[in-house]
């Protein structure tokens, strides 16, 4: 996790799939404040187990008008999550939680993965969710690995092969997304779609972390590849009408053959 004064990102890279999320600090918090040495920017590394039972412990039994409060403290010698539920009313009862951290500097992160710190090739809203995971979970049947590949004219194909067999899964005319940015890139990436200028772009990825991908992804009502040619596979939702998604990603690594 990292925590800046205008942005909160969330990155795990333990499953099949890194999840990768920014969150405006204004959208949760009603105060939000950091101080740091290191460029004004707070990294660490916590258990995303043991922070989703605390929120879902406060979200379950809490009630209208309860306080929560969260901040970066040393407890026992170690650096913890100070995060504590203010009750309101009569009967008041504060509940109180120390989730350890391991802070760590700017210069010794790890890479990650910044879904959108280069331009995609090829944005495409899939059709149904949970159709797409069907389809990819009969084809990890077939083999170990699935070549997608797509087109700014909305073509999108699925392919997987095994010995002397091979299967094609295939959508034409499906909705292009553009990222709706001033970038020069971006807009010479958004120009050539507009005129028509074909723009192809393909990736592999283990079929079983997919599926797990889109298995997790199944409640979304809208969602969309963004594929960077032979590098990385990102899901992500997207917002109709508009709506800029680059708030939430879900990233898939190119694997050889």
């Amino acid at each position: 996790m990292t925590v800046t004064p205008d942005e909160i990102r969330i990155v795990n890279s333990q499953g099949p799939a890194t999840v990768w999320s920014s969150i405006k600090p204004d959208t949760i918090f009603t105060g939000h404040a950091v101080e740091s040495k290191d460029e004004n920017k707070i990294h660490m590394n916590l258990s995303c187990f043991v922070l989703s039972e605390i929120v879902h412990t406060f979200h379950k039994s809490g009630r209208y008008g309860d306080e929560v409060w969260i901040a970066l403290v040393k407890h026992q010698d170690r650096a913890s999550l100070r995060i504590e539920r203010t009750q309101s009313g009569t009967g008041n009862m504060n509940v109180l939680h120390h989730l350890l951290v391991n802070v760590i500097c700017t210069d010794d992160l790890p890479p990650s993965y910044e879904p959108f710190s280069v331009v995609p090739d090829v944005i495409l809203v899939l059709p149904s969710v949970s159709d797409m995971r069907s389809i990819i979970v009969r084809l990890g049947a077939f083999a170990d690995t699935i070549n997608i590949s797509a087109d700014t004219r909305g073509r999108l194909e699925l392919d997987v092969a095994h010995d002397d067999a091979c299967m094609l899964v295939a959508w034409s005319n499906l909705k292009v997304k553009i990222i709706d940015d001033s970038d020069s890139q971006r807009s010479q990436l958004r120009d050539s779609i507009q005129r028509q200028e074909q723009r192809t772009a393909s990736v592999t990825v283990r079929c079983k972390a997919l599926a797990k991908v889109m298995a997790a992804a199944e409640a979304l009502t809208h969602a969309a590849f963004v594929i960077f040619d032979e590098q990385l596979l990102c899901l992500i939702p997207t917002f109709e009408p508009g709506g800029s998604p680059k708030d939430f990603a879900c990233i898939l690594p190119h694997v050889l053959d």
